[in-house]
């Protein structure tokens, strides 16, 4: 069943968002399985993530199958059917109940939340780490069952690995304690509660066989070792690469507001999901109103779940499976802009599907007359959520329909956040009408949306409309003063003004264009060096030099950059300098015939006539029909008392140009010199 609803990924491609920057545009992933891409993946928080055994993973899909997608994406789909036998493995092995552990693994394997994390080859990390977590739990039942030092060191191991792919797994440890409860029943809620509470201690009721809570809570010290390991690893990656939201962007309250509503919506999704859409919107303006409700159903169904702890222990695990592994991602420590993902409900859906599936099978056991309707219901449940699923694969084919999907699924934010995703590919593509009016509506949508004012931008930009383009870099910046993109937009706009302004011999007002963009974006080279020519124009050569040696260093393989350089320092009279700069210019690209022939005449000036001769050849021979390089050919011929050779180089002149005086009387000197 898992197999026919995943089928279609064999024909699936990468889609624009995240797997560029996970596999298919990252130069590590694209090397393959090496051992300078294992260093990298341990010591790298590459895309503000550690996990190290994820990039692996990717490497050796590369290794194996090159950058053809479809293998990675059967690669996903094996992990994630693995899981799903674990899962029921697990379940089976420890409550002997094979109708609901099947209907709870059936569920895990065809929910259409799901299928964002099989579906999507960026999301490997999910359906590994996942994988490693169901070998965890399969692992500690054998060790709960039969103790013993290697059988923990086996437990030690896999979630060690689990964390290596993914640090969601976290909360593992703390799942492990509930599981003692049910249904491993090592222990108790009384006890565990007990723990914290000297009341219910002397409340506590013996219970025979059970071992003592504050055991297993140390049992689990280890594990939480390695959590600690991973969380600081995990918090330094985000912070570096920035993805961490502080609270002036994203306020405490906008965070527990949103937590508690993507409680109920994940709840509620699982129940009917439709409309799911790659990426849903944060909203900073939530009304206060859907957080109270929000709370209270979040806050009535856990007083039921703690109330059912002694006769339906499963529904109090079930429930605080849910919630506390959803911890992580719920939002409270805010990454990215996202408000909540179909993904993160990978692996805390399996609480809710294990209340529902023992629930209903205590059901039927008080009340047997219902057995063939609750075997229909649940066979039709599994069949719908099969074929939802199976629809909902079909969206992750490409981009395209990645995008478009999402723009016919969302509204609000959510729609803007389609538009700007689908907008981007366009503008890939190379449609600029379809880019640009699809990020016009996202800005019409969400006029706060910097980074869509900054994308509309490059896009009017591309088809030639750079006046239009600004004013909304310059919204972009108002936005978001730190979006380098939108801020290397508007900088490349001053740029192409004072370009323009200094073809028309505008040369001051050019350098004042120049001299904005270099605010903007200090590290744009092709500004200082643009700005560099407009001073030397104006015969400030000094600053000039200073502004192309800035350009030099930004860009140091630039050979005009290196050529203009050189030009600005012999104008000031610094030869040997120029001498540097045009050799350098010459050594990135030797077809310069200018650089040739400054070159030749620096050389000369130092008299190094053998050397400069070479560079005045070489400029005739790139520029064989301007008389000038000629001319500066036979001038130096002149001076080293080379006259035939000279007069070739005048003769070739009176070639290009019959009528050049100046070659004429050359010609008519040096033939009478000859004789």
């Amino acid at each position: 069943m898992t197999i026919a609803v995943f089928a279609a990924v064999r024909h699936s491609g990468f889609v624009s968002l995240d797997d560029p920057q996970y596999v298919s545009e990252n130069p590590h992933i694209a090397q393959g399985l090496t051992w300078a891409g294992v260093a990298w993946a341990f010591t790298s928080g590459y895309a503000s993530n550690w996990h190290p055994l994820t990039w692996l993973s990717h490497m050796l899909d590369i290794s194996l199958f090159g950058m053809h997608p479809g293998w990675h994406h059967l690669t996903n789909l094996a992990l994630h059917l693995g899981s799903t036998i674990l899962l029921f493995w697990f379940l089976l092995r420890t409550t002997r109940a094979i109708w609901p552990s099947a209907f709870v693994a059936a569920l895990f394997a065809i929910h259409p939340l799901h299928v964002e994390s099989v579906a999507w080859i960026a999301e490997r990390k999910d359906v590994l780490s996942t994988m490693f977590l169901m070998l965890t739990l399969l692992a500690y039942a054998a060790y709960a069952y039969r103790p013993a030092t290697w059988r923990y060191g086996v437990v030690m191991l896999v979630f060690a690995l689990g964390l290596l792919a993914k640090p969601m797994l976290v909360t593992l440890p703390v799942l492990l304690l509930l599981l003692d409860v049910w249904p491993l029943k090592r222990t108790s809620f009384a006890a565990l509660i007990a723990l914290v509470s000297p009341g219910a201690r002397a409340r506590l009721e013996p219970v025979e066989g059970v071992a003592p809570a504050r055991a297993l809570l140390i049992e689990k010290a280890p594990m939480l070792a390695l959590v600690l390991v991973s969380s600081i690893a995990t918090v330094i990656a985000q912070q570096h690469g920035g993805a961490v939201q502080n609270l002036a962007l994203v306020p405490l309250d906008v965070r527990v507001e949103n937590a508690l509503l993507s409680y109920v919506t994940y709840a509620g999704s699982m129940l009917w999901p439709t409309r799911l859409v790659i990426y849903y919107a944060l909203v900073t303006s939530l009304p206060g109103w859907g957080a109270i409700g929000a709370a209270i159903l979040i806050g009535t169904a856990t007083w039921l779940a703690v109330r059912a702890a002694r006769s339906r222990p499963y529904v109090t695990v079930g429930w605080l499976w849910y919630l506390g592994t959803l911890v992580p991602v719920i939002g409270l420590v805010q990454v990215g802009q996202q408000s909540h993902a179909d993904r993160y409900t990978y692996v805390p859906l399996t609480g809710l599907f294990i209340i529902a599936a023992w629930g209903v099978s205590d059901l039927v056991r008080r009340a047997p007359r219902w057995r063939r309707v609750a075997a229909v219901a649940a066979a039709a449940v599994v069949l719908l959520m099969a074929t939802m699923a199976h629809a909902q694969v079909q969206y992750w084919h490409d981009s395209g329909t990645v995008w478009t999907h999402a723009v016919d699924a969302s509204t609000g934010a959510n729609r803007s956040r389609a538009d700007y995703g689908l907008g981007l590919l366009r503008g890939t593509e190379g449609r600029y009408e379809e880019a640009a009016a699809l990020l016009t509506e996202a800005v019409t949508i969400d006029r706060n949306f910097a980074e869509a004012h900054s994308s509309l931008a490059r896009v009017l930009m591309a088809q030639g409309k750079p006046e239009d383009a600004a004013p909304h870099l310059a919204e972009a910046l108002r936005l978001n003063p730190k979006l380098a993109d939108a801020r290397s937009s508007l900088a490349a706009t001053h740029t192409d003004r004072g370009l323009a302004l200094f073809k028309e011999g505008q040369f001051g007002d050019a350098a004042a264009e120049f001299t904005e963009a270099i605010r903007l974006a200090p590290e744009l080279a092709d500004a200082h060096h643009s700005l560099g020519k407009a001073l030397g124009a104006q015969g400030k050569i000094p600053e000039a030099i200073e502004q192309l040696t800035i350009a030099v260093r930004l860009a140091p393989a630039n050979a005009r950059f290196h050529y203009d350089l050189g030009f600005g320092l012999a104008n000031e009279g610094k030869t040997a300098e120029s001498i540097v700069e045009f050799t350098e210019a010459l050594r990135l690209d030797n077809d310069i015939a200018d650089a040739h022939t400054n070159l030749a005449v620096a050389l000369a000036q130092q008299g190094k006539m053998q050397e400069a001769f070479v560079h005045f050849k070489e400029a005739a021979r790139l520029k064989p029909d301007v008389a000038g390089v000629h001319r500066n050919l036979a001038l130096a011929e002149i001076s080293a008392g080379q006259y035939a050779d000279a007069l070739k180089e005048f003769k070739e002149i009176l070639r290009i140009d019959p009528g050049n005086a100046e070659a004429q009387r050359a010609v008519d000197a040096l033939a009478g010199r000859i004789k």
